[in-house]
Formats: C-alpha cells, sequence, structure tokens
C-alpha cells in the first residue's frame, strides 16, 4: 500500500509513464492507466509487451527471437537453401522502443492541442512486421511469399548481388540498369579493362540493357568478373578509387572502421563518459542529431537503481529522512 500511494503522488506530477508489465498486472495492483488517469488526466502511459493489450497472444511471453519469428522478418532472413535466420543484437526491442518514442511523442502533440493524455499500446510483434516493408505488399500484390534470399536481390527476371567480397572485407555495388547502369558500367569496365580482366564485358553495350529481359545466366557471367576483380583489392583501394571514377562503390565498414572514421572523429561524433562506479571511461555517440537552436548531446551515463532516490523521494514528494529509510528497509523504495 504504502509503494502504491508513493506511485500514485508521483504520477501527478508526471508527463510520461513507460511500462513493460504483462497486460492486466498493473490493474490488479489498482495501477491501470484508466485509474491513474482520474489523478492526472495529462498523463500518457506507453505500454510495451509482445503482443500488444488485446488480442488471442496478448497473455503470451516472448523473446527477441519470438518476436523476430512472429513477426514474419526471421522468415525472409538467411539464405535460402538454409534454415530461417535471426537477426542479432536484438532488433525487435530497439524497433519496439523506435514505435513507443513515436508513440509517446504523437501523444504528447495530441495532448498540446487538448490536454488530454492517452494510453499508447505498442506491440513488439507489430513493429516487427512493420519493419519487413516488403513482406506484405509481395502477398497482397502478387500473391507470392516472399522467401530466403540470402546476398542477392530479385531484379527483373535475376538475381543480382549488392554485397560484394574483396581482399579484406566486403564493397556495396548496386547492379542497376537505366541511365545509371550506364555510367556505372561504363566506368567499372574500363576500370577492370585496365587491369586486362574485363572480357565478355567489353561487348556489352550498356545503353541498350532491358533489365527485365536479363538471363540468371547472364548476369552471373558478368558478376564473376566483377567478383574477380574485386577480389584482388581491399576495400578502401576500391573506394577511393571508385570516387574518383565517378563510381558508386562503398565499403561495407566494420566496427573498428566505424570508431575510427575520421569523418565521424571530425564531427565530435564520439564523446568520453566518466563511470566512477568502474573507475573508468566509457567512450559514446555523442549525440542523435545537430541543431543551430538545441543540444541533444549525451553528457551523463545512465543512472545507477536508486542513485536519485534522494531528489524523487525526498525532494519531489518530501519524504523525510526516517520515512524513505523505513521505506527502503521494508524493499518499498
Amino acid at each position: 500500500m504504502a509503494g502504491r500511494n508513493i506511485f500514485r503522488t508521483l504520477v501527478g506530477k508526471a508527463d510520461f509513464i513507460l511500462e513493460t508489465y504483462a497486460p492486466g498486472y498493473l490493474d490488479k495492483l489498482e495501477l491501470s492507466y484508466s485509474s491513474l488517469k482520474v489523478l492526472n488526466p495529462k498523463l500518457i502511459m506507453v505500454s510495451i509487451t509482445p503482443f500488444g493489450q488485446t488480442g488471442p497472444y496478448k497473455d503470451r511471453k516472448g523473446a527477441d527471437i519470438v518476436h523476430m519469428a512472429e513477426g514474419g522478418l526471421m522468415y525472409i532472413t538467411g539464405d535460402p537453401d538454409r534454415p530461417p535466420l535471426r537477426m542479432g543484437g536484438n532488433q525487435s526491442h530497439f524497433l519496439a522502443g523506435i514505435h513507443a518514442a513515436a508513440g509517446a511523442l504523437i501523444a504528447h502533440y495530441y495532448r498540446m492541442l487538448t490536454g488530454q493524455g492517452q494510453h499508447v499500446d505498442i506491440s513488439i510483434q507489430e513493429a516487427v512486421l512493420r519493419f519487413g516493408y516488403s513482406i506484405l505488399p509481395w502477398i497482397a500484390g502478387r500473391g507470392i511469399s516472399e522467401t530466403r534470399r540470402g546476398n542477392v536481390v530479385l531484379r527483373g527476371n535475376a538475381y543480382q548481388r549488392d554485397v560484394w567480397s574483396c581482399k579484406d572485407g566486403y564493397v556495396l555495388w548496386r547492379f542497376m540498369g537505366g541511365i545509371w547502369g550506364v555510367q556505372d558500367w561504363t566506368a567499372l569496365v574500363k576500370w577492370i579493362d585496365e587491369k586486362g580482366k574485363a572480357g565478355i564485358l567489353k561487348e556489352v553495350d550498356w545503353a541498350t540493357i532491358d533489365m527485365s529481359k536479363l538471363s540468371q545466366a547472364e548476369v552471373d557471367s558478368w558478376n564473376n568478373i566483377v567478383q574477380d576483380f574485386f577480389n584482388d583489392h581491399t576495400k578502401d583501394e576500391i573506394q577511393n578509387e571508385a570516387l574518383k571514377r565517378g563510381l558508386k562503390i562503398l565499403k561495407v565498414y566494420s566496427p573498428k572502421d566505424v570508431f575510427e572514421s575520421s569523418h565521424l572523429q571530425s564531427r565530435g561524433y564520439w564523446t568520453h563518459i566518466e563511470h566512477p562506479e568502474l573507475n573508468r571511461s566509457i567512450t559514446y555517440p555523442a549525440f542523435i542529431f545537430l541543431s543551430n537552436e538545441t543540444s541533444c548531446a549525451v553528457n551523463r551515463r545512465a543512472p545507477l537503481i536508486g542513485e536519485h532516490n534522494d531528489q524523487i523521494y525526498k525532494k519531489d514528494i518530501g519524504l523525510s529522512l526516517l520515512e524513505a529509510e523505513k521505506l527502503k528497509k521494508d524493499c518499498i523504495i
């Protein structure tokens, strides 16, 4: 009861509540949105759950691999001759966070117009499904269930790759038709021919290429020459020379490349945040965006559990030192 009363007091001063409990859990504690908005009609509550607040799956538990599977994204990830793959890094949780932030900001704008708060319901499954933007159009438009394609993209009648291996990593180059394709292929074939490896590529009239009529065998024969050429060079050699020739070829950055990027360093993208509890500093991205009107900089680490108890419980809601110590002893705060 004491903890609930403290929470209700905090709600009266809050703009947002972000919670990830199972649907119905806060109702049992008499802390549902419907009860809290009586205390603060401007309150915005954002609830993030595996399958949302309603529907037959609402009580199911979830994890990143579950969300990826039931959001459809896993089915189209990986090579066609192997089982589906989960994307690394708990991407479903990041996607849900983005949706939650967007929902909270939209609700905040509505509150600015009307003075009323609202309950934002975020389903992690639905966040993943929206990220798989190509899944539903294939079904709805062509009646085809998209499958795993690996490192290739279907353009016209042939699968074509975007990512190519090279001597020390990978580069990105997209096989294109039209005006861009003429420019890229012409410049690339000239470069390859300077090394004496262009072969049949010199015989192709790139200005007349119709992407919809290319056969897979034809595309593969060209790809083999390009891949052999890339294998003779490092990713920096390829990117630097491509820029000189007006080619749209970029290296795929490794984490080390990103961290050591002279461009990011010149923009002051990295900052060092002290962690006294670790007796060291840790490097963080310094900002989300740059603006001439406002600052969006990271200037401190995330707080430890209970680090700001004095500010919140004593200064903000007026608990005495004895009251706070007793509540802490009783594991309420």
